[in-house]
């Protein structure tokens, strides 16, 4: 007679390994809400966990990082404290480390985006006018009248 394992073996081995299978990011993430300090990142997930994203002034130093409270599959983190007219690099944390509440510290397994922020606003200042318009300027004095001829 063949050995069969418990019954309990055989329901909790497969959802143990479901809860430690890879997240992914099915939506986004996108962008929204663009301020000159300020962005708001979104994006989903296939699983439940912490809405986290790390980002910074280069690629490679994604050092500061923003968390939005509760977990889910829906994900909108606030990212504030930004300087204007600048670009910076960030990454939705996925794949919860299990000993750092919030993934903060998480393996960056998703791709590196990056986005500018808006300059501040300011006075209107006149630029050069737009190439291939279709306005023909005003002539800078007025044509001659036609010669008479004398009869």
């Amino acid at each position: 007679m063949p050995l069969r394992p418990p019954l309990a073996l055989c329901v909790l081995l497969p959802t143990a390994l479901a809860a430690d299978a890879a997240t992914t990011i099915v939506r986004g993430p996108y962008l929204r809400l663009a301020t000159p300090t300020g962005m708001v990142v979104h994006w989903r997930t296939d699983t439940t966990e912490p809405s986290v994203v790390r980002f910074g002034l280069a690629r490679d130093q994604l050092t500061r990082s923003a968390k939005a409270g509760g977990v889910g599959t829906e994900h909108v983190v606030q990212l504030t404290k930004l300087e204007p007219a600048t670009r910076y690099f960030y990454v939705p944390v996925t794949g919860n480390d299990k000993s750092k509440p919030g993934g903060e510290d998480s393996p960056l397994t998703g791709r590196i985006n990056s986005f500018g922020t808006p300059p501040r606003p300011g006075p209107v200042r006149p630029g050069p006018p737009a190439s291939g318009s279709s306005a023909i300027p005003a002539p800078k004095t007025p044509p001659k009248p036609p010669c008479a001829t004398p009869s």
